[in-house]
């Protein structure tokens, strides 16, 4: 188990079935090993880890005793550069998934930093994003990316681990599953106990109506 935080800016390993502490690195800055704002973390098959260290706009790699092995990414818009990057996922080939915060973007690199390929842009259409922030990918390398802005998760699908060539899964039946019973949450930001307008959802996570957005409380 790995922790960051942010206002620390350390990296703490955790021992899985104790939770004792282990060890440590990191701290503010910008040279190699150092963050601002990491944000996430992955584990690749060989026991690699990458941090999203978002207002430096890069992504950092390290051993599993953290040692520094290498970093990639600037501020910018171009291949391989960020503007805040947020979530981080790894599919079952060690393909490295980011979500590109301020670019819209999904952008897809190998195991050493080298860009792939990139999909999205700014909008609430199918493939398109409003601050996309967590990301996820599942046995099949489906590639799920949930929308801060947009209230919504999208599917991308396929082995090849989504992009340009595999949009999104049926967005209203991105779950896969029939809708049953419907449901309420609330509105994002307000309490469950609270007299708020509700949005309504299926069982499956469909949303019935348009995103309706509330001022956070």
């Amino acid at each position: 188990m790995l922790n960051t935080k942010t206002y620390d800016w350390n990296v703490y390993p955790i021992g899985y079935n104790d939770m004792n502490f282990v060890t440590k690195w990191g701290g503010y800055g910008s040279v190699n090993g150092y963050f601002n704002n990491p944000r996430d973390i992955a584990i690749d098959i060989n026991g690699n880890i990458y941090i999203v260290d978002s207002s430096n706009n890069r992504i950092q790699k390290f051993d599993s005793d953290g040692n520094f092995i290498t970093k990639w990414g600037s501020y910018g818009s171009g291949n391989g550069q960020f503007n805040s990057p947020f979530g981080i996922t790894i599919d079952s080939n060690d393909n490295i998934y980011i979500t590109d915060k301020g670019d819209f973007r999904i952008q897809k690199f190998d195991s050493s930093g080298n860009y792939i390929t990139e999909w999205g842009s700014y909008g609430t259409g199918e493939g398109e994003f409003d601050n996309p922030t967590g990301i996820a990918c599942d046995s099949d390398d489906n590639v799920y990316v949930g929308e801060f802005d947009n209230y919504r998760v999208q599917k991308f699908g396929g082995t090849s681990g989504g992009g340009p060539n595999n949009p999104p899964v049926a967005s209203e039946d991105a779950f896969g599953c029939d809708t049953g019973e419907d449901i309420s949450i609330p509105a994002p930001g307000v309490l469950a106990n609270d007299s708020e307008p509700k949005r309504p959802w299926t069982s499956c996570g469909n949303l019935l109506s348009e995103a309706v957005r509330y001022t956070y409380q």
